[in-house]
C-alpha cells in the first residue's frame, strides 16, 4: 500500500498485469478482483481492467483521503459501520506511517452482541499496534478499554477539543470539528449512530432480554409492521369515525348542476382523509427512523396536502360551499408546499454528495 493507494498483481487465464488501485486497504483488492472478473467475463482485456481499476475514485464516507497538512492525512470512514468495516480501517490505519489515532463512536443494531462486538474492534486496534484511540458513546467505551491506549470522552464536544488540538497545525480544523459534531468521525475509523424512535427504541432495550426483538432492526420487517399498524389503525377508527361524522350530518355536497350520477354520493360521511392521514403519520412515527430527513419530507407533503384537503371538505360541509377551496388557491398552496419541499431534498442532496452520512436509515 503507498500513498496513492493499493498496488497489486492480477494473474488471470489471460495473464498478469500490475494495477493501481486508487483506494486503501487489502479488503479493497477483494472487490476489485471480482469487479475483474466480471469484466473478462464480458470480454474485457486487460488493459482495460486495469484502465477501469485506476479510474476508481474514493467514496466520502469509506476511508476517504483527506489530507489535513503535508504531515496529516484524516481518512473518512464516517458512512455507517459494522465490526467488518471497523476492523478493515483499522487494518489500513496500522499500514499507515506515523503517528495512528482511530477515533470511533459506538455502532448501533447490533443487539445482544454489542458489547462483544466492541470489544473485537479494540481488541483489533490493539493488535494492529494503533497509538492512540479516541472514543465517544456508551458502548465505544469498550472499544477504548480494549484496545490498551484508549481516551473516551462524555460527550462529542470534548472529543472535538482533543482531536483539533491532536490536529493544531491543519489549515481546516473547523471543517472537522463540523464533521465530528455531526458524524463522530476522525483520523481513520468511525462510526454513525441513528438515533431510534419509539417501538425501535423499546426493541432494542428488550433485546438484551429476548435476542428476537432485533428483528426491529430490520427495514423490511419494519416497513411489513408500520402498514399492518396503519391498517389497524384505520380499521379501528372507521366506523366510530363514519359514525361520529353522520351524527354531525357532515356528509358530501353535490353540486346540483353536476352529473346525475353523482347525486347519489349526497350525505355520504366526507372528510375521511382524516382517518387515512392519522393512522398513516401514527404508523411513520412509530417504526421510522426521525433522524432520515427524508421521512420528514414525506411527513409534510402528507399532511400539508392533507390540510388542503380539509379546508376544502370543511368549506364545503361547513359552509354549505359547494366550490370549497378554489382551485387557485389549492394549486397554490400545493405549489409552496411542493417547492419548498424540493428545496429541502436539494439541500439534503447536496449535502449527502458532500457527507454520504446525511442520510440515516429508515
Amino acid at each position: 500500500m503507498t500513498s496513492h493507494g493499493t498496488e497489486f498483481t492480477l494473474q488471470t487465464p489471460m495473464g498478469s498485469i500490475d494495477v493501481l488501485l486508487p483506494l486503501p486497504g487489502r479488503h479493497n483488492i477483494a472487490n476489485a478482483l471480482a469487479a475483474a472478473a466480471l469484466s473478462m467475463a464480458v470480454g474485457a482485456t486487460l488493459t482495460a481492467i486495469k484502465a477501469g481499476l485506476a479510474a476508481l475514485k474514493a467514496v466520502p464516507g469509506r476511508l476517504f483521503p483527506i489530507q489535513l497538512s503535508e504531515n496529516q492525512l484524516v481518512l473518512d470512514d464516517a458512512y455507517n459501520a459494522n465490526v467488518g468495516s471497523m476492523t478493515a480501517a483499522v487494518q489500513v490505519l496500522s499500514e499507515m506511517p506515523g503517528y495512528r489515532v482511530l477515533v470511533v463512536g459506538d455502532m448501533a443494531e447490533l443487539g445482544a452482541e454489542s458489547e462483544a462486538c466492541h470489544l473485537q474492534v479494540g481488541e483489533a486496534a490493539k493488535a494492529a499496534g494503533i497509538d492512540r484511540v479516541l472514543s465517544t458513546g456508551k458502548l465505544s467505551q469498550a472499544i477504548s478499554h480494549a484496545s490498551g491506549v484508549g481516551e473516551h470522552f462524555a460527550d462529542k464536544a470534548a472529543l472535538i477539543a482533543r482531536f483539533t488540538r491532536s490536529a493544531s497545525g491543519a489549515t481546516n480544523d473547523d471543517y472537522f470539528s463540523e464533521r465530528i459534531t455531526q458524524r463522530r468521525d476522525g483520523r481513520c475509523g468511525s462510526c454513525v449512530t441513528g438515533e431510534r424512535f419509539m417501538l425501535v427504541w423499546l426493541a432494542e432495550h428488550l433485546v438484551k432480554y429476548y435476542s428476537g426483538f432485533n428483528v426491529f432492526s430490520y427495514l423490511t420487517f419494519r416497513a411489513i409492521v408500520s402498514l399492518l399498524t396503519a391498517l389497524f389503525i384505520s380499521l379501528w377508527m372507521g366506523p366510530r369515525m363514519i359514525a361520529r361524522l353522520q351524527k354531525l350530518s357532515f356528509g358530501q355536497v353535490v353540486r346540483n348542476d353536476g352529473p346525475e350520477s353523482h347525486f347519489s354520493k349526497r350525505g355520504t360521511p366526507t372528510m375521511g382523509g382524516i382517518m387515512i392521514l392519522t393512522s398513516i403519520v401514527i404508523s411513520v412515527l412509530l417504526w421510522a427512523y426521525p433522524s432520515n430527513p427524508y421521512v420528514w419530507c414525506v411527513l409534510v407533503v402528507l399532511i400539508g396536502y392533507g390540510i388542503i384537503g380539509f379546508v376544502d371538505d370543511y368549506r364545503k360541509v361547513v359552509r354549505k360551499d359547494t366550490k370549497g377551496l378554489i382551485a387557485r388557491w389549492k394549486y397554490f398552496w400545493m405549489s409552496v408546499i411542493a417547492l419548498g419541499v424540493a428545496f429541502a431534498l436539494y439541500l439534503v442532496g447536496k449535502r449527502h454528495a458532500r457527507d454520504p452520512t446525511g442520510g440515516a436509515v429508515l
